[in-house]
């Protein structure tokens, strides 16, 4: 497989999987390969309890600002790898700072409003975090200063997997005006373009997590829309050989 080719097929790659089945540990490959490619590569993840930074020796946990995971240069020429949390709190925020509301964010941060709005309107956290991913996804589009070349989304587990992607378009049937609904528009337009987006989803070797990977690729097709990419089986089985006979002992002449 040539990694530059099958990164130039989207900019963004969602990795989704059961639970269990090392999505962050393929997550974290892709992006190293993309940037041994030449390109600067961004994890973004979502559920904040990743072990994604230990695996390129960071200790502290990510956050909301971006950080570098792996610094490049070097022999081999490799780019960056970059890394950070989205939240849907800070995505919000950030949000209301850039339109000139940033009094109104400090009180949200400080009153819960948002657990509150997100109870009477379900998949708006989502939307917020997916609104977000579609703005660095447009920024890598554009070739921002600062902006990765390529992004990589450690999505949530599988089940919650299929519910965060069609946040979208639950809201723009439950929305008819406002910037919800451009919103959610927008994040349709990014899911369902495959020159933009695709899902890799990863698996064991294993009957369940196999069963529930192809579950989870019709469910994702039929109700969300997405291109999907190839899918990692994470793991080897070892080959069971059959035991070996004892040989017969020769037989005695009479």
């Amino acid at each position: 497989m040539d990694p530059g080719a099958f990164c130039a097929q989207a900019r963004l790659l969602i990795v989704a999987g059961k639970g269990g089945v090392g999505k962050t540990t393929v997550s974290a490959a892709l992006a190293r390969m993309a940037a041994r490619a030449g390109l600067t590569s961004l994890i973004v993840e979502v559920e904040g309890k990743s072990g994604l930074g230990s695996a390129f020796g960071h200790s502290d946990p990510l956050t909301y600002r971006q950080v570098v995971l792996a610094a490049g240069g070097g022999p081999d020429g490799a780019a960056d790898v970059l890394a950070r949390t989205l939240t849907p709190d800070d995505a919000l925020l950030e949000y209301l700072e850039d339109h000139g509301m940033r009094r109104i964010s400090k009180r949200l941060a400080s009153s819960g409003a948002l657990d509150v709005v997100a109870t009477a309107a379900p998949g708006i956290k989502d939307i917020l975090v997916l609104g977000k991913v579609k703005q660095l996804e447009r920024a890598s589009a554009s070739g921002l200063n600062g902006s990765a070349d390529w992004l990589v989304l450690d999505a949530p587990a599988a089940g919650h997997a299929v519910t965060f992607l069609m946040s979208a378009r639950g809201l723009l049937d439950a929305v008819t005006v406002g910037p919800i609904r451009t919103q959610a528009s927008d994040v349709i337009e990014l899911l369902a373009d495959p020159t933009r987006c695709q899902v890799l989803l990863v698996t064991l070797p294993e009957e369940t997590p196999v069963n529930e990977v192809v579950e989870t690729a019709f469910r994702l097709e039929d109700r969300v829309g997405v291109h999907l990419g190839p899918i990692v089986v994470n793991g080897l089985i070892r080959r069971r050989h059959s035991r070996p006979t004892r040989p017969r002992p020769p037989t005695l002449p009479e």
